[in-house]
């Protein structure tokens, strides 16, 4: 009875190992994609209230900037 057990949890943890990894590969896909057009627009708007200047590199470009690329 205890085999059957171990056998049940190394079939758990198998499984649980593959949806980790699906779910890992699935969140990194979706980190990859550029932000829609209006979003940028939206959080442009938002620095410009808040009068975020601290982030600027000498570029001329805000850290938050490449972040969203």
């Amino acid at each position: 009875m205890a085999e059957e057990n171990e056998d049940h949890y190394r079939g758990d943890d198998a499984m649980q190992t593959l949806i980790g990894k699906q779910l890992r590969d699935l969140y990194d896909s979706v980190l990859v994609e550029p932000l829609p057009d209006k979003i940028v627009e939206l959080l442009t708007k938002l620095d410009d209230l808040t009068g975020d200047d601290d982030n600027q590199d000498s570029s001329g470009s805000s850290s938050a900037d490449s972040d969203r690329q």
